[in-house]
């Protein structure tokens, strides 16, 4: 039987992590997501809103700084889970772990990519069918990202291969989507509040201070800083609480024996 997952008592765990780790957190949050976002926002062309830059360089760098990210996640939720380790030991241990989680978002995420691709040029003249089917999967996509939610978790804690480590994930969710979901939900919520509110005020003060903001100037390197710092201090809180999430679930569930890495 599905255990009943508590938030607020992953929450009060989490706060209570973070006031003793915080540190630990930082400094992986720093080198593996702070750092590599800002040299992707600095990489990235500029172009008109809704545009997306001609390919280039730029992408190779973007794929190089996600698959750190995916290292970073990894070891925050390690971070969280495994009281007493070493920063370099939670990253190396990520690192090791990170192909694997990266297959297994492949498996779930390429195939609403593909439909995506193919229905867009109907949504994008108004089929009724088209959006209908956007709207399905788009239904889906959602339904299915809340079950893979502790995916992170799982791949940090437990040596199994990409699609056990998938039914793993949704397995530990069983009974508790809508809870998750108005976690998600919730958490999101308050975290684009506060980024809004944070990079429309460092925003304004930069333009009063440096006029217009240039691509590669300092204060596009400012503006990029400060929201990186958010950004990641949103993924400290939500992969922290995603470890306590799975540290519940697990514990009133069966492992699942390895399928190797």
């Amino acid at each position: 039987m599905a255990s009943r997952l508590s938030i607020s008592k992953a929450w009060d765990e989490t706060r209570s992590i973070l006031a003793r780790d915080g540190k630990l957190f930082a400094t992986v949050a720093a080198a593996l997501l702070i750092l590599p976002g800002i040299v992707r926002d600095l990489s990235t062309p500029a172009t008109a809103p809704g545009q997306m830059p001609p390919a280039g360089a730029w992408m190779i760098i973007w794929l190089i700084t996600i698959l750190i990210a995916i290292v970073g996640q990894i070891a925050l939720t390690r971070l969280a889970l495994a009281s007493g380790t070493a920063v370099g030991e939670a990253i190396s241990h990520a690192a090791r772990r990170a192909p694997t989680y990266f297959v297994a978002q492949l498996l779930w995420v390429i195939p609403f990519a593909v439909g995506l691709v193919l229905i867009m040029p109907g949504v994008q003249h108004k089929s009724g069918l088209a959006s209908l089917l956007f709207l399905l999967g788009f239904c889906v996509f959602v339904y299915i990202s809340i079950r893979m939610l502790l995916t992170a978790a799982v791949a940090s804690q437990e040596a199994v291969g990409p699609v056990a480590l998938l039914q793993r994930s949704w397995n530990l969710t069983a009974g508790n989507w809508l809870r998750l979901f108005g976690f998600f939900l919730m958490f999101v919520i308050a975290a684009g509040i506060l980024a809004i509110a944070t990079l429309t005020v460092v925003g304004l003060l930069l333009k009063a201070t440096m006029g217009e903001l240039e691509p590669f100037s300092l204060g596009a390197l400012l503006v990029s800083l400060a929201t990186q710092i958010v950004l990641a201090a949103v993924y400290v809180v939500l992969m922290a609480m995603v470890a306590r999430l799975y540290a519940q679930a697990a514990g009133g569930a069966p492992s699942v024996p390895s399928s190797g890495t």
